[in-house]
């Protein structure tokens, strides 16, 4: 007899705090935007980068960019399991993901296809604004370079196929602007081990259970636009 018994807990804190911001309104938002998140240093990293790339990113005979996306996952998680009433592993894990996209061209045929549809890093764990700037930096030069030489390759494609009913790459859109509070992983994990050993250990003396088994997740996750 083979019996699995799986706990498994997962609790997911999620509260966005967006910025959704086009490379066209990033003066509107610079003007309009209220005192809500204003200390955030990514945010604040975010936003200057983006002002920046807006006037300075151009190379020769390459087009500047008519739009510009940041998106950033700042996650942190607590995971744990247990096995027959022993805690087998514990780790909490923080990372800040990064995805830059960078779009050249127009609304009607831009470069976002293959290579030219962003690129990916990570940000420092660390609260340093200029190390945040530097990254940021790095992503946006890197997805402008992708998005001209991917510009060049769906021209090329394009020019050998006949079509009927041409579709824009990218729509129109008004700015839409929230700024919610940060959440955090604010727990002790002890009492919560303790359970998964319980949980784990109801059959531990039962001779015809071979695996008895829990785990539990814990995760708070903040999203930048």
């Amino acid at each position: 007899m083979n019996t699995i018994i799986r706990l498994m807990a997962n609790f997911q804190r999620s509260l966005l705090p967006l910025i959704a911001v086009s490379l066209l309104s990033a003066l509107a938002f610079a003007q309009q935007r209220n005192g809500d998140g204003k200390d955030d240093m990514i945010l604040s990293a975010m936003h200057a980068e983006l002002e920046r790339s807006r006037s300075q990113l151009k190379m020769e005979q390459v087009a500047p960019p008519y739009y510009i996306e940041y998106r950033v996952f700042d996650l942190d998680q607590y995971s744990a399991e247990a096995a027959f009433g022993a805690i087998r592993g514990d780790a909490r894990i923080r990372f800040r993901f990064l995805r830059v996209v960078v779009r050249i061209g127009d609304y009607k045929q831009d470069s976002y296809s293959g290579q030219g549809e962003g690129t990916l890093d990570f940000l420092p764990v660390d609260d340093d604004i200029l190390a945040f700037r530097h990254q940021l930096w790095l992503a946006t030069d890197r997805a402008y370079k992708a998005a001209a030489e991917s510009l060049t390759a769906k021209q090329s494609q394009l020019k050998q196929l006949n079509i009927d009913q041409p579709v824009d790459d990218f729509a129109h859109a008004d700015p839409v602007q929230s700024v919610g509070p940060l959440v955090k992983l604010e727990f002790d994990p002890e009492p919560w081990k303790k359970m998964l050993q319980d949980a784990s250990a109801i059959y531990k003396s039962d001779p015809e259970i071979e695996t008895s088994e829990s785990r539990l997740s814990f995760q708070a996750v903040n999203r930048y636009w």
